[in-house]
């Protein structure tokens, strides 16, 4: 073997390994190239449903907002009507006949002598009458800030009942706020 047949064999060993090695490498950088792509596959994906799950939350967020809204305009909404109501309420309990206002009058007054021993007692002037006869041991004053009903007082002062129309109206009104408000957000 000349020395140029072994430098040729050299030379096609040399280069048959390179060729191996540079194959190699075109296997590991394919494999490598491949696994990024998977990893960026599989990021991407991942980002698109934490993208997806963000704005479904959003939109829930928001429907539930807007129904909150508009179940609290339809709340004030009702509660203007009940307002409403309550004061024809109020000036028909005012304008009532009389015989029908004596008799819600005697009515409410075995509630107070049921309740307290009345001594003082607050009323409209139209009423003093009627209520002088239903507490005949008590002072019946007229009040001119009370448009019916009255309030009641024991002697000492301590024990007030208040039987006005204007806050038997506001308990009423405040209990029927209530079931309204309960009834929307429940």
């Amino acid at each position: 073997m000349s020395l140029e047949d072994v430098k040729r064999a050299v030379q096609d060993k040399t280069k048959a390994e390179v060729e191996a090695v540079l194959q190699q490498g075109r296997v590991e950088s394919q494999r490598i190239t491949q696994e990024a792509q998977e990893q960026i596959q599989r990021k991407r994906e991942a980002h698109e449903e934490q993208t997806k799950r963000t704005l479904e939350a959003l939109e829930r967020k928001e429907q539930a907002s807007a129904q909150f809204i508009r179940k609290t305009i339809l709340l004030e909404e009702k509660r203007k009507a009940v307002d409403d109501v309550f004061v024809q309420l109020q000036s028909m309990l005012a304008n009532m006949p009389a015989a029908d206002r004596a008799q819600l009058h005697k009515t409410l007054a075995s509630k107070a002598n049921n309740a307290i021993d009345v001594k003082k007692c607050r009323c409209n002037s139209k009423d003093v009458a009627v209520l002088s006869k239903e507490f005949p041991q008590a002072s019946v004053i007229a009040d001119p800030q009370v448009s019916g009903g009255f309030t009641a007082e024991d002697a000492s002062g301590s024990v007030r009942i208040d039987y006005t129309f204007e806050t038997i109206l506001d308990t009423v009104r405040e209990r029927t706020i209530a079931d309204l408000t309960e009834q929307l957000f429940s």
